[in-house]
């Protein structure tokens, strides 16, 4: 089998903000992005009773501290550029403040994405779909950015999520041309991105912020096709650089609560589902897998309040948990998110538990079946993001369900995915799992046949701390790459 992409988080070294924002590339990189689709990716959430163990991890960025030179190099402390990374180049290493031969780089006052700027001052880092103006003759046309001396070349940039919420204000641009500086009110800054400029007229904008349904969409194809690009605050390198980091003792729940909150803020061109476990509790067959808590096409914001309500008492169905996912996808009979009900302590012994708390998003179903994400004439391909502490517990009530499932094979390739569960260790102790099988046959296969094509859906995960190293074996096994 392939291997999913794996990361732990160490509890003391690495940053959850960072890892979650960088890994996010993975999801929308690369890809054709439409006007009215949205890269979809869900996160399910360990909420497990373990994720209330308190770990030593590096305390967040904040905006609203300045952070101090990582050398002593002049432009350290320059908040007048803004810098980047292109595609998803996950492991190479961020830009540095401190280095005069960076050239992805760019001034901040040429930058017309509203979007990128709000998330820049809040969060320190932006991810999305962006372009740069650029005159070949004395025609201009939008093009990716591009890893040149960027400081001193890039004359505009724009993004697509402002053509998107239909924002064409350009708040702060100011740009200079042909010796007249322009600011964001005046018409020439005004609008959306449109290719075909004259030199002339420098006309590579609408010219007014009150858009037309044509202006927006001859602005969304000029985003057509292209890599996603991270942009980055100086402050935020600063913070990330740094060699002596303050450090924090949270619950494993906080820091994931937190990290998620960041990336959904700063990526607003994904658009994100949540979902969680169910108690799983006291015995197999009682309160099974998990529940979708968010539906695909909410505003971010409302996951983040259902993400700050999640709290951790479950046990780790992982397997079943993505069993429920999948039927979601493929618009398949619900299963498990009826199944968490309450728990009383004659049952549950030495606790009580509230069933279905946040409740399962009923605009997923109709009736008994799930409504697939999945639409004709939308995208193909899906993420699954699987966030968890630890190895699986009480895990086993999808497994005949999952062994029946990839017997049989709608596979373009001809692809097997493997008929035995995958065997792990857990100190002395072998345990098995058919959750890289399911992955695998997800990524490999058609998981909605009712959809023309071939729909495919890609699982990563995510671990924390000494847990997530318990499971590092299982969680490295799968169908993704």
């Amino acid at each position: 089998m392939k291997r999913i992409k794996y990361f732990i988080f160490a509890t003391t070294v690495l940053v959850s903000f960072f890892i979650a924002s960088e890994d996010i590339e993975l999801y929308v990189g690369d890809k054709k992005v439409q006007f009215d689709t949205k890269p979809q990716v869900l996160i399910i959430f360990d909420n497990s009773a373990s994720m209330n163990q308190k770990i030593t991890t590096v305390e967040g960025y904040k905006s609203d501290i300045i952070y101090p030179v990582v050398s002593s190099f002049d432009n350290s402390l320059n908040e007048d550029f803004v810098y980047f990374t292109i595609g998803s180049g996950v492991d190479d290493e961020l830009p540095r403040t401190d280095k005069n031969s960076d050239t992805k780089r760019f001034n901040s006052p040429v930058n017309g994405c509203d979007a990128a700027r709000k998330s820049l001052e809040t969060y320190g880092f932006y991810t999305g779909f962006i372009r740069e103006h650029q005159f070949k003759g004395s025609t201009g046309s939008w093009v990716e950015l591009q890893e040149n001396s960027g400081a001193s070349t890039i004359a505009a940039l724009d993004c697509l999520d402002d053509v998107i919420a239909k924002d064409g204000k350009n708040s702060q641009m100011s740009l200079k041309i042909g010796g007249k500086t322009y600011t964001s009110p005046d018409s020439i800054l005004q609008g959306v991105p449109k290719n075909g400029a004259t030199k002339s007229k420098n006309d590579f904008y609408s010219g007014s912020a009150t858009l037309t349904e044509a202006q927006l969409d001859s602005a969304a194809n000029v985003f057509s096709g292209g890599q996603v690009v991270t942009l980055y605050h100086p402050n935020y390198l600063r913070w990330y650089h740094a060699e002596n980091k303050k450090t924090v003792e949270l619950a494993r729940l906080e820091v994931a609560q937190e990290a998620i909150t960041t990336v959904l803020n700063a990526t607003p061109i994904v658009d994100f589902g949540l979902m969680i476990f169910n108690l799983d509790f006291p015995y197999e067959g009682d309160r099974d897998g998990g529940r979708i808590i968010a539906n695909f096409g909410q505003a971010n914001t409302d996951i983040i309040s259902k993400v700050a309500s999640i709290e951790a008492e479950t046990n780790t169905p992982l397997c079943e948990t993505l069993t429920e996912a999948f039927r979601f996808f493929s618009g398949r009979s619900v299963k498990y998110a009826f199944e968490d009900t309450n728990c009383y302590k004659r049952e549950c012994g030495s606790f009580s538990y509230t069933g279905n708390t946040p409740p399962y998003d009923a605009s997923t179903m109709s009736g008994s079946s799930y409504v697939s994400p999945f639409k004709e004439g939308c995208g193909s391909n899906a993420y699954i993001i699987l966030i968890t502490d630890g190895v699986p517990t009480v895990d086993s009530d999808a497994n005949s369900y999952i062994a029946t499932l990839i017997a049989t094979k709608t596979d373009p390739n001809n692809q097997t995915t493997s008929s035995s569960p995958f065997y792990f260790k857990v100190g002395n102790k072998t345990n098995s799992s058919y959750l890289p099988n399911l992955a695998h046959w997800m990524n490999n296969n058609d998981v909605n046949t009712n959809v023309s094509g071939d729909q495919n859906v890609s699982l990563y995960t995510i671990g924390f701390g000494e847990g997530a190293e318990d499971a590092e074996e299982l969680l490295l096994e799968g169908g993704c790459n």
